[in-house]
C-alpha cells in the first residue's frame, strides 16, 4: 500500500499541473487584452498631450503675430530713445550713418551711406541690429550707380521684437517698402525676426499651456487610467459611460481586441 502511494501522488501532481497550465492558457488572452487596453490608454493619453502642446504652440504663434501687429498699430515712437552711430574714415570719404530709435515693443532703424563727413561716439557697426542686413551696402551704391543709399526698417513685438518690414530709398519719392502691408496709415510687418519670433511664440505657448494645465492634466490622467474623460468613471465594455453616458468610441477604438481575437 505504501509503495502505491508515491505513484498516486505523482499522478495527482501531474493532474494538478495540467489544470494549472490550462488555467494559465485561458488567462493569457485576458492578460494580453488588459495589457493591450492599458497600452492603448497610455497611447491616447500621450496623443492627447501632444495635440494639446501643438495647439498651444500654434496659439502662441497666432498671439505673437497679433501682439506684433497690435504694437505696429498702436505704439507711438515719438517718445522713443534715439542713438546714432557712424562708420567712415576721417575727412571726405564713404560714410555710413545709422540711427536707432527704441522703446518697449518697437525698434526703428535708418541707414544712410554717402560720401561726406560725419562723426559720432558710437560706430554704426555696433549699433545696427543684425536682422536688418544693413551692414552690407546695396549693389547700386557699391557700383556707384546710386551716389546715396537710404534704408529704413521698423520692427515690432513683445517681449522681443519679432516682425519687421523694410523701406528702400527711404525718404525719397521712389521709396518702396517690402514685407509689409499698409493698414490705417500704418504698416503691418510680415517678415519674422526668427530669434524673437521663436522666443515670443514659446513664451505665449507656455502661457496658454499653463492656463489650460488643470484641464490638460485631468484629461491626461483620466486617459492614462482608462477612465471616462468627462466624469472620470472607469470604462467597461459598454460603448457609453455607465455613469454619465459619454460616448467612449474614441477611447475604445475600432481596433480594440477581444479575448477571442488574441487566442
Amino acid at each position: 500500500m505504501g509503495r502505491c502511494a508515491f505513484p498516486a501522488w505523482a499522478l495527482l501532481l501531474l493532474f494538478q499541473s495540467q489544470r494549472v497550465l490550462r488555467e494559465l492558457r485561458r488567462s493569457v488572452p485576458t492578460l494580453g487584452l488588459a495589457e493591450a487596453l492599458m497600452n492603448r490608454a497610455h497611447q491616447l493619453a500621450w496623443r492627447s498631450l501632444t495635440r494639446t502642446c501643438v495647439v498651444c504652440l500654434l496659439g502662441g504663434v497666432v498671439i505673437n503675430v497679433a501682439v506684433a501687429w497690435g504694437c505696429a498699430l498702436g505704439l507711438d515712437l515719438s517718445s522713443a530713445t534715439m542713438a546714432i552711430g557712424t562708420d567712415g574714415a576721417e575727412g571726405l570719404a564713404d560714410t555710413w550713418v545709422v540711427r536707432v530709435w527704441t522703446r518697449t515693443g518697437s525698434v526703428r532703424v535708418s541707414s544712410h551711406r554717402f560720401v561726406g563727413v560725419h562723426s559720432s561716439d558710437t560706430t554704426a557697426t555696433e549699433l545696427v541690429p543684425a536682422w536688418t542686413g544693413f551692414g552690407v551696402p546695396l549693389p547700386e551704391y557699391e557700383s556707384r550707380t546710386e551716389p546715396y543709399e537710404s534704408r529704413f526698417a521698423e520692427a515690432w513685438g513683445w517681449p522681443l521684437v519679432s516682425m519687421w518690414y523694410q523701406t528702400d530709398k527711404a525718404f525719397t519719392a521712389q521709396s518702396t517698402f517690402r514685407a509689409g502691408v499698409r493698414v490705417a496709415g500704418r504698416v503691418l510687418p510680415l517678415r519674422p525676426i526668427w530669434v524673437g519670433f521663436a522666443g515670443n511664440s514659446a513664451v505665449f505657448a507656455l502661457a496658454v499651456l499653463l492656463l489650460s494645465c488643470p484641464f490638460t492634466a485631468r484629461r491626461f490622467s483620466r486617459l492614462w487610467q482608462d477612465r471616462c474623460v468627462k466624469c472620470g468613471y472607469p470604462i467597461g465594455v459598454s460603448p457609453r459611460c455607465t455613469e454619465c453616458g459619454c460616448d467612449l468610441a474614441f477611447q475604445r477604438g475600432d481596433e480594440r481586441q477581444t479575448a477571442e481575437d488574441l487566442e
